[in-house]
């Protein structure tokens, strides 16, 4: 089976460094998919679950948002954050979210702070994915 060589750095280093059939990435247009062969491309990427496979298992990634560069034989991304399922505390993800929430119940659109919480509700939906993911 054809492999693609997927390498994510961020700045403490390198987070991921493996040869894989498949990649799926949170592109500013949405998810998009890199299979071995793929035609040159650059991306950049939204907070969200990046996902690859690996034989037959599926390995799930909480990315911060960054950008990816892919070639035929390889998909870099730099991301600022990566955090594997492990990583992630699922007591701090529901507080979180409904703290997130809470704030929200509280603005509108129009008022300062309401795209933070937001974003903040979002990060925290998206962990969580990761989470149940594996």
């Amino acid at each position: 089976m054809e492999r693609i060589l997927l390498e994510i750095v961020t700045p403490k280093g390198i987070a991921v460094k493996e040869e894989v059939e498949e990649v799926v990435a949170p592109g500013l247009e949405g998810e998009f998919g890199v299979l071995p062969d793929h035609a040159f491309m650059m991306a950049s990427l939204q907070m969200g679950r990046l996902t690859y496979r690996k034989g037959d298992r599926c390995y799930h990634l909480f990315v911060s948002g960054g950008y990816t560069e892919v070639d035929p034989a390889r998909v870099v991304v730099l991301a600022e954050e990566v955090l594997r399922p492990g990583e992630i505390d699922p007591g701090e993800v529901e507080r979180g979210r409904r703290e997130a929430e809470e704030r929200l119940k509280g603005l509108k659109p129009e008022d300062d702070g309401y795209l933070k919480a937001l974003e903040t509700l979002k990060r925290f939906e998206i962990l969580g994915e990761v989470m149940r993911a594996e």
